[in-house]
């Protein structure tokens, strides 16, 4: 009697430790959800930016393109737009990294979700 008494308590300690444990998987998996959410977000936003900078560059080579014509006349523009469309290129660069490195660690922090929702069910 006094032994199952005994084994009830440790099997009723070991059941709230779990449930414990679980808690505390259930809230590190909303993080990770709402973190998921956050770069899935901010990929939107790097994604619309890069498109915005490929238009830009676009624009600023047809200006480049109409200021070659002049450059026999020794307007100096065409150097100044040769350097803005370098420096658009750059950002572009940039952003594009960006929107590699904030889809890897989305990628990342999926695997994460998929790895505590699996524990989570166990």
């Amino acid at each position: 009697m006094q032994l199952e008494r005994k084994h009830k308590m440790v099997l009723y300690r070991q059941a709230k430790a779990l449930k414990t444990e679980v808690n505390e998987k259930t809230v590190k998996l909303q993080e990770a959800e709402k973190q998921v959410e956050r770069l899935r977000n901010k990929n939107t936003k790097l994604k619309m930016e890069n498109s915005a900078l490929h238009a830009r560059i676009k624009e600023r080579g047809a200006v480049d393109a109409r200021l070659s014509w002049d450059a026999a006349t020794g307007l100096t523009q065409t150097d100044i737009f040769q350097q803005e469309v370098q420096q658009l290129q750059s950002q572009l660069h940039s952003t594009t990294n960006d929107m590699q490195a904030q889809a890897r660690k989305a990628k990342a922090r999926k695997y994460d979700l998929n790895y505590y929702q699996a524990r989570a069910e166990d």
